[in-house]
């Protein structure tokens, strides 16, 4: 079940941070377009971690994993912007200060997740790194039931649907796709 967090004045959010064995960074990208419902940014992984509950072919909005040289889940989602985003649109983006939901994608395996806003829609161009491709804006009600989300994603989606911050979810769903690949290991 998800509980809720507040980051208490005066104690650092690294030192929150470290309090869990952070794997990567993602980042929520709604956009809401005059006279239409929200729209959430989405990709398509192209790269299998199946260890981290990411077949090749699911839908997710960006993730990155976390790189032990990498410092903080900060400088991951830096590196995200620049590699999944190709830096096209992060002009246009409003990016929350703290984190906004913290996902265990599998076990021992946690997602911190920001927020942001796109104030123009744009869809990101140039250079998308090997692992992701495809990216369109998507109704973010209907996103969170799509079947081919990745492990963590419909969790956090739907934090982000409801308005939902400060969440610790300690088990998230394994998505259809994900099941139908187990089965066949």
């Amino acid at each position: 079940m998800p509980r809720s967090f507040k980051l208490e004045e005066g104690i650092s959010t690294m030192l929150w941070w470290q309090r869990y064995p952070i794997a990567g960074s993602g980042l929520i990208i709604v956009h809401d377009p005059p006279g239409k419902k929200r729209q959430v940014l989405l990709l398509e992984e192209k790269k299998e971690k199946l260890a981290l509950g990411k077949p090749a072919g699911s839908k997710s909005f960006p993730m990155e994993t976390r790189l032990e040289s990498e410092n903080s889940p900060v400088e991951t989602l830096w590196r995200l912007l620049e590699e999944e985003l190709a830096g096209t649109m992060t002009a246009d983006l409003e990016i929350s200060e703290t984190p906004r939901g913290l996902y265990q994608l599998v076990p021992g395996k946690w997602l911190l997740v920001f927020w942001a806003t796109s104030h123009t829609g744009v869809t990101p161009t140039g250079r998308w790194d090997a692992e992701v491709s495809g990216h369109e804006w998507n109704d973010l009600a209907e996103a969170v039931e799509l079947p081919t989300l990745r492990q963590g994603a419909k969790e956090a989606l739907r934090d982000r649907r409801d308005g939902l911050q400060g969440r610790i979810c300690d088990r998230c769903e394994v998505p259809p796709l994900m099941k139908q690949l187990l089965v066949l290991l």
